[in-house]
């Protein structure tokens, strides 16, 4: 009962406003083994409003290359779906629903689409924007249909949390692409009204500005990770939507956008926040601000993360969320431990030819506040044969690069090979030299056009990876 009066006293505000009470949500887009698609609609919200209902709707529209415009090809109305639903999120002090909505579509012919979903109105107790009650919640993502069988961009995190202010947070909603493509995200301004008049209109909302926060703690998001830290310094009721862009040889082909709304409330002398102790020699890239460990290709890797609070009576959980628990090789994570100590153990072994790196997140919660910590797991430089035997004074410049990239190196002998780029997911985006490289000065220079982001740069030599080197791209 620490913090659950203090945190109602807020949600009971907004009651006035009689509005549906929404916290979040996404809409995703599928495609099958049998080849059909299915779009998911989620919703998020406190049981306190109105209930949520039976049937959404969901118009689509059709990309004209031609115009450069979005035209309306469909609406259609796509069900509750009770199975995936759930009424009651565990480890929270009231009602939180869950509300999935899906369909399935196919037959559409190849090209782009985007599916936007709306409903009015917000919660009145929003803070952020100026007229949250005359607000709608519009949620959108773009599909291209193509012979590869493309999925939109995803989430693996749930986006519901509850802070208490003046306190460092950290959060990750972990954005991802189940088809590997190569992601971007960022923060951008909610989506408002909405007006279907043959194409889609859709209006930022009034007045919004960021969550606000203590000067040394803004509300940001990590390029490399996804992970969202931010200071809170004020009580109430807060919005931030982010949008994620998929990329596939440097041309975006899809998006989604997700809506969240943050709880803080007040702090409590009473109640320590949870804390991650790790045991394990993680390494820091402070440049960028983000934790990484290296694996090596076909060898056992296994680390712990250990978590702790001091209160009496705390029952803290700990879980772990990430692609790499979706490989067909999957890795494995278990808890132990009870009341203010938890520890988790995860455990994987690579394929030897796998070279991709990974995003796992884990999150601690103490019944009712999170705090996560996220990981990129890279692969081991010691599993690449190193160039130095084969060339001198490889430079890569300008880093981090913006428009275009130069490469240049020494070789020691003919070299027949490539010079490419790959994703934070190990996406091949971009080949920049393939073929035979002589002997003496070699250079390669490429213009990038590509989504900001991290990415790494490989040279290849008779079949063998003989150098790589991360890329930062803005």
């Amino acid at each position: 009962m620490k913090r659950i009066l203090l945190l109602c006293s807020i949600v009971l505000l907004s009651l006035s406003a009689g509005a549906t009470h929404l916290m979040g949500g996404d809409l995703v887009a599928k495609k099958d083994t049998s080849g059909a698609y299915t779009l998911t609609l989620s919703l998020y919200r406190d049981v306190l409003g109105i209930p949520l209902g039976t049937t959404e709707q969901v118009d689509v529209y059709v990309y004209n290359a031609a115009t450069s415009q979005y035209f309306m090809y469909q609406t259609f109305s796509i069900p509750y779906n009770y199975a995936l639903s759930t009424a009651l999120l565990p480890s929270f002090p009231y009602g939180i629903e869950v509300g999935v909505y899906t369909a399935v579509f196919g037959g559409y012919p190849a090209g782009k689409y985007r599916f936007v979903y709306n409903t009015c109105c917000r919660n009145g107790a929003i803070q952020n924007m100026a007229q949250p009650l005359n607000e709608s919640m519009s949620l959108y993502t773009d599909l291209t249909i193509d012979s590869t069988g493309n999925s939109t961009p995803d989430f693996l995190a749930m986006p519901v949390a509850y802070f208490p202010v003046n306190t460092a947070i950290t959060y990750n909603p972990l954005p991802y692409d189940p088809d590997a493509d190569s992601v971007s995200w960022d923060l951008n301004t909610p989506i408002g009204n909405y007006a279907n008049a043959g194409a889609p209109i859709l209006t930022p909302v009034v007045g919004f500005t960021a969550p606000p926060a203590a000067a040394s703690g803004p509300f940001t998001m990590n390029p490399v990770t996804g992970e969202i830290t931010w200071t809170p310094n004020i009580t109430g009721n807060f919005v931030q939507s982010f949008e994620v862009k998929e990329y596939r040889n440097g041309v975006q082909i899809g998006s989604i956008i997700r809506d969240m709304q943050y709880v803080i409330v007040p702090e409590d002398t009473n109640n320590n926040p949870p804390a991650f102790v790790s045991s394990s020699p993680f390494m820091t890239n402070t440049a960028q601000n983000y934790n990484y460990i290296y694996y090596t290709p076909g060898q056992p890797l296994s680390f712990s993360v250990n978590g702790g609070d001091v209160d009496a009576g705390a029952n803290l959980q700990l879980q772990s969320y990430g692609t790499v628990y979706q490989l067909p090789v999957p890795a494995t994570f278990t808890t132990s431990g009870t009341g203010g100590n938890i520890s988790g153990t995860f455990n994987w072994t690579p394929p030897a030819n796998f070279n991709k790196d990974m995003v796992v997140l884990f999150r601690l919660r103490d019944n009712m506040f999170t705090k996560d910590f996220t990981l990129l797991m890279r692969r081991s430089p010691t599993a690449i044969v190193e160039m130095g035997s084969i060339a001198n004074n490889v430079k890569v410049f300008p880093n981090p690069a913006k428009d275009k990239l130069h490469i240049s190196m020494d070789l020691k002998q003919d070299l027949d090979g490539s010079i490419s780029l790959y994703s934070s997911l190990g996406q091949k985006v971009r080949t920049i030299y393939t073929g035979h490289m002589m002997k003496g000065s070699f250079r390669a220079d490429e213009d990038l056009n590509l989504a900001p982001g991290v990415y790494f740069l490989t040279v290849t030599g008779e079949g063998k990876t003989v150098y790589t080197q991360t890329v930062v791209i803005q």
